[in-house]
């Protein structure tokens, strides 16, 4: 399982958590830069995660209190996936992270919210999350836009997921929780808050 470093940083909302999106930078008023100016490199391309159609690798590092581990997700949305997971050290067995980068199948990339949603639902009723359909909600990580629920599964186990779709690409966050809320709680807020999005993911970055 690929486990490695990042180094982004911006913002991010969670539910319980309170964040702000990335602003966008630049004046479209300003002149024009001379030529003995500095090149400036330009934005990457809103459509390049299009042409890509294998599952996203991410840079990720344990986030502090956790450590990387090989436990296999319970559940899947789709077959074609890589998954990365954080344990809490010294917690008890349920209390973890996972991060999962999936490749849809072609067609089935969701239009908008409500497509999302329609997405996650049936995943959630084959994983056991006893929680009525209409609880989700709009969430922000790192300045991009997607879909939020919580989850129950059995009597102990709760979680938090944030979806993140770009086409037929998904970002699925997991923060799970038994005992063991509060140090769960500040792990997700450091993993969510840097979060390293592929370059070619359809997000706004700052000029460096």
């Amino acid at each position: 399982m690929p486990m490695r470093r990042l180094t982004a940083t911006a913002a991010v909302m969670l539910v319980f958590g309170a964040g702000c999106s990335a602003e966008n930078e630049g004046n479209p008023e300003a002149p024009a830069a001379s030529a003995s100016e500095e090149a400036v490199e330009p934005s990457p391309s809103m459509t390049a995660h299009e042409a890509v159609e294998q599952v996203f690798q991410l840079e990720l590092e344990a986030p502090e209190g956790f450590v990387a581990d090989d436990v296999e997700r319970p559940a899947l949305v789709v077959e074609d996936h890589a998954t990365y997971g954080f344990a809490l050290e010294g917690g008890h067995a349920d209390s973890r992270l996972w991060v999962t980068t999936y490749l849809l199948p072609e067609g089935s990339e969701p239009a908008d919210y409500n497509a999302e949603v329609a997405l996650i639902l049936p995943y959630d009723d084959e994983r056991g999350n006893t929680l009525s359909h209409g609880k989700h909600l709009p969430t922000l990580v790192n300045g991009y836009e997607g879909v939020y629920r919580n989850a129950n599964i059995g009597e102990e186990i709760k979680q938090q997921n944030h979806y993140l779709f770009a086409g037929r690409h998904l970002i699925q966050i997991t923060c799970q929780w038994n005992f063991d809320f509060n140090e769960v709680y500040e792990g997700c807020f450091n993993l969510t808050r840097n979060f390293p999005y592929p370059a070619e993911w359809p997000i706004t970055r700052p000029a460096a």
